[in-house]
């Protein structure tokens, strides 16, 4: 998938969470892999506290969670719920919701590449509706803004 209007040059997330999420990783020199298992670490390794300091940021603005498809279950294209599973969890999609909000919302890998100045901004995609999608970046293979302030 992808925006048609800006090609492999655009920089909008699907939310606000994932806009933050990003620029999180950006001035952090992280990739979506690492700060994955940095989430994942935080709740079960507290002798590594400072190794996940800079989470403590991001912790701010919204709670990240690290879940996989059997604890967590997708409502629609972006939301999900959480459940209580005993199980060996495979830690392998990022979920986020902000402080005022009840949804999870999954955050993909930002975007990356030679056409992306080191000063990039993420922002969210202002025409993005959920349940409904982009009504302005529709055409071809889809809008690659973020969905939500997650």
């Amino acid at each position: 998938f992808g925006c048609t209007v800006h090609k492999n040059r655009c920089t909008f997330a699907r939310s606000q969470e994932e806009a933050a999420v990003w620029m999180f990783e950006r001035q952090q020199g992280l990739d979506h892999q690492l700060l994955c298992d940095m989430v994942a670490r935080t709740g079960r390794e507290p002798q590594q506290a400072n190794r996940t300091e800079p989470l403590q940021e991001l912790h701010a603005l919204i709670d990240l969670k690290v879940v996989c498809d059997l604890c967590s279950n997708k409502v629609n294209e972006i939301m999900y719920t959480l459940h209580s599973v005993i199980h060996k969890c495979a830690k392998n999609l990022l979920l986020a919701k902000g402080r005022t909000s009840n949804h999870w919302r999954s955050i993909c890998e930002r975007p990356t590449g030679g056409n992306m100045g080191p000063n990039v901004l993420y922002k969210a995609c202002d025409y993005y509706v959920e349940g409904s999608g982009c009504s302005q970046h529709k055409l071809g293979r889809g809008c690659s803004y973020a969905r939500s302030s997650e």
